[in-house]
Formats: structure tokens, sequence, C-alpha cells
């Protein structure tokens, strides 16, 4: 079983990290370098790849002449923020190597049902390649564990196309698990580093195809209906954390408002996950993680009033066309554009050490199952009880809340009330998210119901940073003698008018909106 964290790190970061290493106080046993060629193996319709598996044939050539080469597969396995735990199978090859990968090699026990290795075995084909450099130390920690830390410099290639790598990797060998992240911890505090959750398979996938990650949504966890309390949380708060660091990634390389947005959504799930879970957790464990992941959500707020603008003008806007037409309108959303150093700002701060100590001692109470240690032995058996014993309770108490809400904004149909509904409305949606698919299908309608009430309340939003835009130009004009207002002070008030008459429709549709939510019977 390979246990390992990954983290990339940019070229001229390197050195630093290697005087680091050498002048720690750690007890490195032994230092080598090797240059690595590998041929990673899949079908044409990446049957491999379907099964979460990778394929490779690797040529090591070391320092001192000698060529070694082995055939690796790797079976699917688990991945929670970057620590990788996952079956991995080798065979030592003859060389020099042969240019087609072997399964007949493996011995046959380790495929899973349903994996026909003949049919494979005939179609598979050298898809891409990495060539690069590995430096390896073998690190044992004051407790005895012994950890290898390599530093791959070098490329992957694929039908002429090419990509650096450029990552340094922590492979647990013996010892206690715990040291680790340990060493990750210290790695992160004495150099700029990102984890990555993406495999050089995986890069190499993407070069193949000329595709790049596009950002993902929300959607329900699959938990099985008979699951417990335990497993249910690891899983929940895996899939949340992997959700963002899925459009981190998309963020870091695209600079994207929409995906930094999908990352603050992603830590609101994280939270939300840990308050309806924190019932029988230990409080003062989880209240530190609660408060941690509200701090950086509050740090990057900022973003949403220039991706408000951006949704206004954004190929699905209902009201894109009327901006674009408006003599006045698209000049002034131009003045607050989302300023690159923001965004710069932004990408830096997921290679913080702030930012990686958190999600690593995140990642560690998740993979260890720390709140253990701090439960008293009577209440340990509650982590055994089925989750449908709370995930009831959870859903009835959200329900009763936006239930509360939803009554209050059919009584005011004002700005006031729509904001008070907006959060009972998401955090019933994160229930959902979180539990719904305990129930099977009949969860869908209710969740539908509730996500097109919430566009519909974003959209109203929208319209209202738009409004303020507005307002905000005049102001600004009569407040100083140069300041030369973007609409004339003459249009300022049929621009207002406009915007008004969007919301008062908006206003309309959302109060019917409204009745057909509150007629939703619930499903648990």
């Amino acid at each position: 079983m390979e246990i390992e964290l990954k983290f990339l790190i940019q070229p001229d970061l390197v050195n630093k990290f290697t005087a680091a290493l050498s002048t720690s106080h750690f007890k490195i046993t032994n230092t080598h370098k090797k240059q690595l060629r590998n041929g990673y193996f899949d079908t044409a319709n990446q049957a491999l790849r379907d099964f979460d598996m990778g394929l490779r044939i690797r040529s090591s050539e070391f320092s001192d002449g000698q060529i070694k080469a082995e055939q690796t597969v790797k079976l699917a396995g688990q991945d929670i923020g970057g620590l990788h735990r996952r079956p991995e199978f080798n065979v030592d090859l003859p060389t020099p190597v042969s240019l087609m990968a072997d399964l007949s090699l493996f011995d046959q026990k380790i495929w899973p049902k349903g994996f026909a290795v003949s049919d494979i075995q005939a179609e598979l084909k050298l898809l891409f390649e990495t060539d690069f450099e590995r430096t390896t130390w073998l690190i044992e920690m004051p407790s005895g564990t012994v950890i290898e830390c390599v530093l791959d410099q070098g490329v992957i290639k694929s039908g002429g196309h090419q990509t650096i790598i450029s990552e340094i990797e922590l492979e647990f060998v013996s010892g206690q698990e715990k040291d680790l992240f340990n060493l990750a911890q210290f790695v992160s505090s004495q150099v700029v580093v990102r984890l990555g959750f993406l495999s050089k398979a995986a890069r190499g996938y993407q070069l193949l195809t000329g595709s790049s990650l596009k950002c993902t949504e929300l959607n329900g966890i699959e938990l099985k209906s008979n699951i417990e309390f335990e497993p249910a949380l690891i899983q929940a708060a895996s899939e949340a954390l992997k959700f963002v660091q899925h459009n981190e990634q998309v963020f870091c390389s695209s600079m994207s408002p929409k995906a930094l947005r999908k990352v603050i959504d992603g830590w609101s799930l994280i939270i939300h996950i840990l308050k309806l879970f924190s019932v029988t957790l230990a409080q003062s464990q989880i209240d530190q993680f609660i408060e941690s992941f509200e701090t950086i959500r509050q740090q990057h707020k900022w973003v949403d009033g220039f991706y408000q603008l951006n949704q206004l003008v954004s190929r699905k806007s209902p009201y894109r066309k009327e901006i674009e037409n408006s003599e006045h309108l698209p000049e002034l959303m131009a003045q607050y554009q989302l300023p690159e150093h923001k965004l710069m700002k932004a990408v830096g701060f997921f290679s913080t050490n702030e930012y990686n100590r958190l999600i690593l001692n995140f990642v560690q109470w998740l993979t260890q199952k720390q709140w253990r240690n701090a439960l008293p032995l009577n209440e340990l058996c509650t982590l055994k009880e089925p989750l449908t014993e709370f995930s009831n309770l959870w859903l009835e108490s959200a329900w009763q809340n936006l239930q509360v809400a939803l009554a209050n904004y059919k009584n005011h149909t004002d700005k006031e009330s729509l904001v008070a509904l907006y959060w009972p409305l998401v955090e019933s949606i994160l229930t959902g998210i979180t539990v719904g698919n305990l129930y099977g299908e009949q969860s869908q309608s209710m969740h539908n119901g509730q996500l097109d009430l919430l566009v519909g309340c974003e959209e109203f939003l929208l319209l209202t940073r738009l409004e303020k835009l507005i307002v905000r130009d005049t102001e600004a004009c009569s407040e100083s003698n140069d300041a030369t207002a973007i609409i004339p002070e003459s249009e300022n008030a049929d621009y207002l008018s406009w915007v008004k008459g969007k919301q008062q429709s908006l206003n309309t549709a959302l109060s019917a909106s409204i009745g057909s939510v509150s007629q939703i019977k619930p499903f648990w």
C-alpha cells in the first residue's frame, strides 16, 4: 500500500528546499539521484482509467550507470486532501525495456470484478511519457519513523506537447503515520509549496487530450443508505475537501473568479458538515476547524462583488444583452473588474504555510480519526450508529428554519427579507447535499426546487449590486467637482428605474417559487 503526500514547488525554490532539508534536525540515512523514464499505457477508450488504475513501465538510470526496469500497476484507492493510499504492485523487467506493458505478469488475483484482462491487454498502447530526475532522501524521524522524501524535476510528454514536473513527494515507509504529517508541516514552513492532488498520470491524460480542468458543481454526496456515523463523516468531509482542491487547482491555473467562488462554496460545505456532525464529536477540536475555515472564507468574501458583476454579463445571464446594448452600463461595470493583483494574491494564499497547515491538520484529523482520542469510552459506540438516526433531525431542523424565512418573505417582499431568506435556504440545500442521497431519488424534487429558488435569490442580489454601482456613480460625481459620472445625471433615474423594474418582475417569480417550495412534502 502506497501512502504519500505531494507538494507542488516552483523550480526556482528547489535550492531553498534542499538547503532547508540538509540543515534540518532530521536524520538523513541515504541520498541518491536517478533519471526516471516512464511510459504510461491504456486502451484508446481509457479502460484502465475507468477503473481508476494507472499502468506504467519505468526505466531507472542510476548515477553509477546501472539501469533497472519495472512494470507497475496502481489500483483504485483513497485520496483525502492530497494524502494518497493506493494498492501498488510491481514486477521487475529485463533490460533493454519492452515497448509494451504485459498485464499477465501480475498476479491475476489483484484485478477487480469485471476487469477483462485479456481484452484490455489486446488494446493496450503507449499514451504518454514522463522523463524526470528524482532526488531521494531517506529520512528517519526522532520517533524512528522512516519516510522517503523525493524531489522530481522534469517533463510530461505527449504528442509533441509537454508540461513541467516540479514536485515533492513524501512517502510513508515504516513507523507512525502521523510523522508523515509532521514532516509535511516542516516542508510547508520552510518553503512556498502547494498541496497537489493530481498524479503525474492524471496530468498526462490531460496533456494527451489537450483538456484542462473545469469547475465542478456541488453535487449530493453518495452515502449508502446503511452507512454509520463515523464513516459518513469521513466520506462527506473528504468529498467536500476534494471539491475544494479541484476548484482550487482550476483557479490557480486560470485565475477565474468563478473557480475561486466555487472554492468558497466548498469551504462553506466543509463548515456545514462539521456543524452537523459536531453533535457527537469532541467540541474543542471541531470548533477549531470551523473557526479556521470561517476565517479564510471571510478573508475571500471580497470576490463576491466582482463575481456578481461577471455573472450579470455571463453567457447564461438573462440581463446580458440589455446590459451590453446599454450606452453606459458596460463602461460603468468595466471600472469594477477584478484587479489582477487581488487574483495573484489569492493564488499565493493557497501556497501559504497558514493554508497548508490547516489542510494538513484537517486531513490528519480525518484519516487518523483523532476525534476518538477526545471522546469518553461510553460515547464511542455512537460512532457506529446509523447516520439516519441523526440525518432525519438535521433535515427537519433545516426545513423548519427555511419555512420560517419563507413565510416572512411572503409577508414582506423586500430586500431585507430576501437576505434573511438566503442563508436558511443555503443551509437547507447544504444539508440535502450532505445527507439527501441516503433517501434515494425522493430527495431530488426538494433539492431541485430549492436550487431554483436560490438562483432567483442570487439574481436579485446581482441586480442589487448593479443598483449600488449606479447610485455610487452619481454620488461620486456630486462629492467631487473633478469627478465625471459615467451615467449622465439626466439618465440616472432611467437606469435605476430599469433595475427596479427587473427586481419587481423577479420578486413576482420568487413569490411563485416560494409557494412551490413551501408545498413540498419532506421526504424523511
